[in-house]
């Protein structure tokens, strides 16, 4: 269960992204938001898409579900942020946004303090511990980090999501409902709340987890073979998550839950912000929903139930890796997609194996 985790918390690094395999598709099974790439046996490609929708109903917004990697290639951010500015309104994702935004403004507008410290600090500094680790593994890796590229910084551009003491309070009643529901599946003594602080814990850099990942990014980065070797198994790991994170019956039953909050509770913060914009008497002519990969399968089920249908799609390359540059043996590669898929079974026994 220790390399589940560890996959789960290396996917919320880069962005967890989550598909189904490709086949018949029903509201039930979703299109694919994330796939390998190129035709070239020699490359690895992680692609992710921004897939168009449009309503039979005239006169609706076109509406993108724009699903995105935390960590990739600058060409790949340029491209994407060239998709987000062409749309009239992008609703995206940040647990807490307005509420950092006013301890920004809070400070900002306070005095300093004797030492130098201002209100609200902690906060930011919370924040920045979060942030540097997904800087550190992309850095390591070559790449760049979603939020030190992307500009936010635009009128269009809202803020769609919880607030932290929401996300608590979810997983607080969620809890409590685990607890005192008997047909609940065993906790086995943790709660989703516990899972939620292992992952944490796993992401700050603050603790000796984070400092412990710390290092190996950065002996990571100065080895480019491993950087290599490091940067395919993070391709196949979200390449192969053939299935909803939700449904996947290999995490214990408090994942599932943690994972049931963090997409579809937030998700549905989204809807409510898009059903008032689609409300409006002139709404925005095309919307954009700016969120990880794992968020779109659901988002989709959403979408297809307003009466929307999905009309085109634009593939973006999220980061590539040539593996006669990076030195990659076949053998390697064959070993890391037979590692990859021996977890993926584990995380989702129900699924078939390409």
């Amino acid at each position: 269960m220790h390399h589940v985790r560890l996959i789960v918390c290396l996917c919320l690094l880069a962005g967890a992204a989550a598909q189904h395999a490709q086949g018949q598709v029903t509201p039930a099974n979703p299109l694919p938001y994330i796939r390998l790439g190129t035709n070239d046996a020699s490359v690895v490609q992680l692609e992710i898409v921004a897939r168009k929708f449009v309503s039979a109903q005239e006169g609706r917004p076109v509406i993108w579900l724009s699903a995105v990697s935390h960590i990739g290639e600058t060409n790949y951010y340029r491209a994407l942020q060239k998709h987000l500015d062409a749309q009239e309104l992008v609703l995206f994702e940040g647990i807490g946004g307005e509420e950092m935004k006013r301890a920004e403004r809070a400070t900002k507008n306070a005095s300093p303090s004797t030492n130098g410290v201002t209100p609200n600090s902690a906060n930011a500094t919370k924040k920045s511990e979060l942030s540097s680790l997904q800087t550190a593994m992309a850095q390591a890796l070559g790449l760049v980090f979603q939020l030190d590229i992307v500009d936010y910084d635009r009128a269009h551009f809202r803020n769609s999501d919880i607030s932290v003491a929401a996300l608590q309070k979810l997983i607080g009643s969620t809890n409590s409902v685990a607890r005192t529901n008997p047909n609940a599946p065993p906790a086995k003594g943790e709660s989703a709340n516990d899972e939620l602080q292992k992952l944490l814990k796993m992401m700050d850099s603050s603790s000796a987890q984070g400092a412990l990942f710390q290092s190996l990014f950065q002996f990571i980065g100065a080895n480019p073979r491993l950087r290599g070797v490091v940067k395919l198994a993070l391709i196949e790991i979200l390449a192969q998550l053939r299935g909803d994170i939700t449904q996947a019956r290999g995490l214990p039953p408090e994942m599932q839950r943690l994972f049931r909050i963090l997409i579809e509770k937030r998700n549905e913060a989204v809807l409510v912000d898009l059903k008032a914009e689609l409300a409006r008497h002139s709404p925005a002519k095309t919307i954009s929903l700016f969120y990880g990969a794992a968020h779109m399968n659901d988002f989709e089920r959403q979408l297809r139930a307003l009466g929307y249908r999905p009309d085109a799609e634009l593939w973006l390359p999220a980061f590539t890796l040539d593996l006669e540059q990076a030195g990659v043996t076949a053998f390697e590669l064959g070993l890391v997609r037979t590692m990859v898929r021996m977890q993926m079974q584990k995380m989702f026994p129900n699924e078939k194996p390409d």
